[in-house]
């Protein structure tokens, strides 16, 4: 009896052990099984997550590409356009196209300077990633080279569909504009031999535009007691000159708040070396070493009583530093996006022809080309004859030589001419074999004139053919500025002269007019 209770009792918590076990199991699979659903559903939704976001950054990407096809608009800014020789201000219409973009900047530089010879030199993009989100933005170039290397800077965004510039500016061959990979944006510029300009800024992921600071800066040599120096660009205020300075010194200027004046200006001197480098204030607030000696900002310190005394505030490059860093934090500018690479800039291959009221086909070469072409006769002891070439191949010229002799008083030489240039044969685009026909002398050559002042001064003027006209040359061959100086024959080599030869040897065109006589006297005209 005792056994078979042992044994039911056995029996019972096999029973009870086995029951527990198989709840065990099945509870297992259950959480197993919603694990592995959670999980699923967690993979689901991020490659729908990751694959919303490819075709996101798919669209802002065929958006910038079509803006640089031509087939979408830009929002211009006006708020964000830094430009000073050209700037959107004016503009009503700020929606453009990359064709109605450099058309409107080269009109407006055609209308601050008449007959400009303008052009569309080329277009560069480069793709940035400002404040480093990982979504690209796209920055672009435009150069529209003239009396100045005009090019147009340009960040632009896409904002839910719609591209909106984030900064616009220009530079030129004294003003540069650079861009890094993570939209910082830095300037220096030269307002002459010893004054300049700096600025830095950067663009954050939102598109938000944020000024760091701008700087002025003016150097001079403080031992050269014989020029004194203007210790920042507004004022007029000078150093004097029986101050007993050492060496080079830097006055700074520097604004933190984009203000017009100078009233929140905050102004510092260092000591500067002839060592080039870019590392004082993020990116550079000067091109060359400061020299670290804190006893230049001493009360007694001649230069710090100078300023005390014409009551200008200043404080040490240290204490200016700190302000720097304090700045950029205060923006949100790290070290981070500041040491990025600058943007790689691509060409891009546009399929418009600009709008250019000075620089088009409708000539007589029927190539886009600058006219009227102003030329002067080189290969001549007496090259004084100078013509120019209108549109329509029409041509005006003129020629002048005068001297001096006790015996016959002032002699001068002198004409005027006309004619016509037409097309021959266009032998590439930018060469063309013209002729030239209808030649006619404004005074018959040989005529003299005699007059003699109220002194009794005789003056004679003899009236003759101006030389480069006087060899009934008829045909000429007319090379564009892009011709490359590689194919040019000897023969026009040569009778350009050792100086003009030099010059062309560094050059890969040759970036004026030439017109060479191929019969008679094979003179050569160069573009002035």
């Amino acid at each position: 009896m005792k056994k078979k209770l042992i044994g039911i009792m056995l029996a019972c918590a096999f029973l009870v052990s086995a029951c527990g076990t198989d709840q065990k199991s099945a509870g297992e699979a259950t959480s197993l099984e919603a694990t592995t659903k959670d999980a699923s559903k967690d993979t689901s939704e991020n490659v729908q997550t990751s694959a919303k976001a490819e075709t996101e950054a798919d669209a802002v990407e065929a958006t910038y590409a079509n803006f640089l096809a031509n087939k979408a608009k830009v929002h211009i800014n006006q708020d964000r356009d830094f430009g000073t020789y050209f700037s959107f201000e004016k503009d009503k219409d700020l929606n453009y196209t990359l064709e109605e973009l450099t058309n409107v900047i080269i009109s407006n530089y055609l209308g601050q300077f008449e007959g400009a010879k303008i052009e569309l030199e080329g277009i560069e993009y480069s793709y940035l990633d400002c404040g480093n989100d990982g979504n690209e933005e796209l920055a672009v170039c435009i150069h529209t080279p003239s009396i100045e290397d005009w090019a147009e800077y340009l960040v632009i965004k896409e904002i839910d569909g719609k591209l909106e510039c984030l900064y616009s500016n220009e530079g030129w061959s004294r003003s540069r504009v650079g861009i890094n990979k993570y939209g910082y944006i830095y300037g220096d510029g030269s307002g002459g031999a010893s004054n300049h300009y700096f600025e830095k800024s950067y663009i954050d992921a939102r598109g938000n535009w944020h000024y760091i600071y701008g700087d002025e800066t003016t150097v001079f040599d403080c031992s050269d007691t014989e020029y004194p120096g203007d210790i920042w660009g507004g004022e007029g205020e000078h150093v004097s000159l029986e101050m007993p300075l050492p060496g080079s010194f830097v006055f700074f200027s520097f604004d933190f708040n984009n203000t017009e004046d100078e009233k929140d200006n905050i102004f510092s001197y260092a000591q500067y070396s002839g060592d080039y480098e870019n590392d004082n204030g993020l990116g550079g607030y000067f091109y060359c070493k400061l020299i670290e000696d804190d006893g230049i900002y001493d009360d007694e310190y001649p230069l710090k009583k100078f300023y005390d005394a014409v009551g200008i505030e200043t404080i040490s490059i240290k204490e200016l530093n700190e302000l720097i860093r304090e700045k950029a934090e205060a923006e949100g500018f790290t070290p981070e996006i500041a040491s990025a690479e600058d943007v790689e800039w691509k060409d891009l291959e546009y399929t418009f022809d600009p709008d250019i009221e000075t620089f088009n086909a409708d000539n007589f070469i029927e190539t886009s080309a600058f006219f009227p072409i102003y030329l002067s006769l080189r290969n001549n002891e007496d090259a004084s004859t100078i013509l120019h070439i209108n549109a329509d191949g029409s041509v005006e010229g003129s020629y002048y030589s005068s001297n001096y002799s006790s015996e016959n008083g002032n002699e001068s030489k002198k004409n005027e001419f006309t004619g016509k240039f037409a097309l021959k044969k266009k032998v590439s685009d930018t060469e063309f074999a013209i002729t030239l026909s209808d030649l006619t002398l404004k005074n018959e050559a040989g005529t003299e004139v005699v007059k003699e002042t109220k002194t009794g001064v005789k003056t004679h003027t003899y009236f003759v053919t101006p030389p480069g006209v006087d060899d009934d040359g008829k045909n000429f061959t007319l090379y564009l500025p892009d011709t490359p100086v590689s194919s040019l024959p000897d023969e026009v080599l040569n009778a350009l002269g050792d100086y003009w030869r030099e010059q062309l040897s560094e050059r890969e065109t040759i970036g004026k007019c030439i017109l060479f006589g191929n019969d008679g006297k094979k003179y050569l005209w160069l573009e002035f």
